[in-house]
């Protein structure tokens, strides 16, 4: 259980780490996921304006957006259904 009385659950993220519900890193991950739907100017306009402040989360979110963009198409050109 975390602080807030929610049970933490485990995942294992697309590059091997296992993390918890409640962790940074699952967190980016998720907001990388979500951004990988938007249409390129719209993640280009949010990546751009987040810059400014927050260059850690930045290069994070990039490096899951490679990642996912890298698993969506697998050696063979197919289309993978689930990341998670």
């Amino acid at each position: 259980m975390d602080w807030r009385g929610g049970v933490m659950t485990d995942f294992t993220l697309i590059d091997g780490s296992v993390v918890d519900s409640n962790s940074v890193d699952y967190m980016l991950f998720c907001e990388a996921l979500n951004l990988s739907k938007k249409p390129l100017n719209q993640r280009r306009a949010f990546l751009m304006k987040l810059r400014k402040k927050h260059v850690q989360r930045v290069e994070k979110l990039e490096y899951w957006l490679k990642l996912i963009w890298s698993k969506k198409n697998d050696f063979t050109g197919e289309r993978q259904s689930t990341l998670i």
